[in-house]
């Protein structure tokens, strides 16, 4: 199976990561990433996702919408769980400049306990013209659920109006601890089967389990990759309160759109047999290396805080260690953290990681004059930190053909 994440989702996402991050307690409770969904009047997830870009907002991924239907509008989003929350951040639109007055000048947001409400105001707020991020303070509101954004006027333009990302942070009301994906799902996209080791998540979907999944859980989040024939893309879950799946999917790791890809438990354990199709994976890294010149492992885990290596990664060092004995040639480790504990801390801890990485390698046959290591701490995030799927996309090891 794939266990590597291709190196383009760093370029598509490391320049929006690189932005001052908020700090390492908060989450952007308003994220794909943290399992909300949009949904509709009758409280059902909707497969758009307004605003909600996590970070990677751009021109071609706006909220726009006519004027020429009622004066206001409103959206209305259900948190995977409760938040306490205390300051919200916009960017508003990218249009301005053809279609002047389009940005969003007015919005209110506001919080109930079901889709249907009763709302009550959080904040109503005036925003800047410009795409630069537009943070507001406010009161803090405790035990959201479900928020409701109404667009109230914008700058002028008399039949459009528009507005790029909303992000709102908070912390959680309680600590959950960590999430068991394991068992079999009915989801969007047909059964699938999840098997859980530790930090590490594997298995299939789709017809006869021909298709392919693998990644990291970091608490409540699961983020990884899906192979579907020759089509890599990335791939995020969210454990609810309600023990259902709220994920959504990229098609590949260049375009930054995604689509909702939902679950719930099925106890038919028959429904779909993964053939053992998830452990067929020799040529993964291997075929990385060759195309690439990179591959990205997130399968690799550590203890946390710790350069000691968890024994769930052991098939995934094996497989790195074939490719490299097979192909020859000299090969630059490197380390990559999370913010969580500071710049100084996670510099030396990323070096001693990629240390470890080497250490296993040159114990298990390869030799140590063809690997180096270098260790980039939390100076070349992958994706925003403000989620834990974020954090846990940031936290790997990439091997670089030299």
């Amino acid at each position: 199976m794939t266990r590597t994440l291709v190196a383009l989702l760093l370029a598509c996402l490391a320049a929006a990561a690189m932005a001052a991050e908020p700090a390492t307690d908060e989450i952007n409770a308003l994220s794909l990433y943290a399992g909300t969904r949009q949904v509709d009047h009758q409280g059902q997830p909707v497969n758009d996702s307004h605003l909600l870009n996590d970070g990677v907002a751009t021109r071609h991924s706006q909220f726009e919408v006519s004027r020429t239907g009622e004066p206001t509008l409103s959206l209305v989003f259900q948190l995977a769980e409760p938040y306490d929350l205390h300051r919200l951040e916009a960017v508003n639109s990218f249009e301005e400049d053809g279609y002047p007055g389009i940005s969003t000048r007015r919005l209110r947001l506001e919080h109930g306990p079901s889709h249907e409400g009763p709302w009550t105001p959080v904040t109503e707020v005036e925003l800047a013209k410009g795409t630069k991020p537009q943070g507001f303070a406010f009161p803090p509101v405790k035990n959201v659920r479900y928020l409701r954004v109404t667009f109230l006027e914008n700058y002028g333009e008399e039949r459009w109006w528009n507005l790029t990302e909303l992000a709102v942070y908070g912390r959680r009301v309680a600590e959950r601890g960590a999430a068991d994906f394991s068992g079999t799902w009915e989801t969007t996209y047909g059964f699938m089967h999840l098997t859980q080791e530790g930090e590490r998540v594997y298995g299939c979907y789709g017809s006869e389990g021909a298709n392919l999944v693998d990644g990291v859980v970091d608490g409540q989040s699961f983020y990884g990759s899906y192979t579907e024939g020759n089509t890599v893309g990335p791939m995020s879950f969210v454990m609810t309160v309600e023990g259902e799946m709220s994920g959504i999917y990229g098609t590949g790791f260049i375009d930054p759109t995604r689509y909702r890809w939902d679950a719930v438990r099925t106890n038919d354990a028959q429904a779909i047999n993964c053939g053992g199709q998830a452990d067929e994976e020799s040529e993964g890294i291997a075929d990385e290396l060759a195309n690439n010149g990179r591959v990205v492992l997130r399968g690799i885990l550590f203890d946390t805080g710790k350069d000691v290596i968890k024994p769930e990664s052991i098939p995934v060092l094996e497989e790195l260690a074939e490719a490299i004995r097979k192909a020859g040639g000299r090969y630059l480790i490197e380390g990559h953290t999370d913010n969580r504990g500071g710049e100084a801390f996670n510099q030396t801890l990323s070096e001693k990681r990629a240390e470890s990485v080497k250490r296993w390698l040159v114990e298990h046959g390869i030799d140590a004059a063809a690997l180096s290591i270098e260790g980039h701490g939390m100076s070349r995030p992958a994706m925003p930190n403000d989620t834990d799927a974020g954090r846990a996309a940031n936290r790997r090891v990439e091997v670089v053909k030299l």
